[in-house]
């Protein structure tokens, strides 16, 4: 399985990356990040053969849609959540791939908003 973690330059997206990567059935781990300075990936990531790296900016929708569109999942862990958090799951939806975000909110931020016509449901993975 092949996961997007955006913000995967961060705190959060090292320390997801950090678990992701002791998983057999994770074969690639890409961090996404508007910062790509490998100085700021940890060693045990940057040493892993199933890390990578990839520039990604939320305010880029077609370049996000591009990304996720390369992956089975995408974990947000790109912050502050109330500026990013819509924007990845529109981009997820568009893109077809399952989405998580990693948000550490001490209220619930709902947001909702409609499936365009022209998206098919999710396409299964085995």
């Amino acid at each position: 399985m092949r996961v997007l973690v955006i913000g995967g330059t961060g705190g959060m997206g090292q320390g997801v990356a950090r678990d992701l990567i002791k998983q057999d059935r994770i074969t690639k781990v890409t961090l996404g990040d508007i910062n790509i300075d490998p100085a700021r990936v940890q060693e045990k990531l940057r040493g892993n053969n199933k890390v990578s790296l990839i520039k990604i900016d939320v305010k880029d929708h077609q370049g996000l849609v591009a990304a996720i569109k390369k992956v089975d999942v995408v974990i947000n862990c790109a912050g502050p959540f109330y500026k990013t958090a819509v924007a990845v799951a529109r981009a997820a939806v568009e893109a077809q791939v399952n989405y998580m975000i990693s948000a550490m909110t001490m209220k619930p931020y709902p947001f909702s908003f409609p499936t365009p016509p022209s998206i098919k449901p999710p396409r299964r993975r085995e």
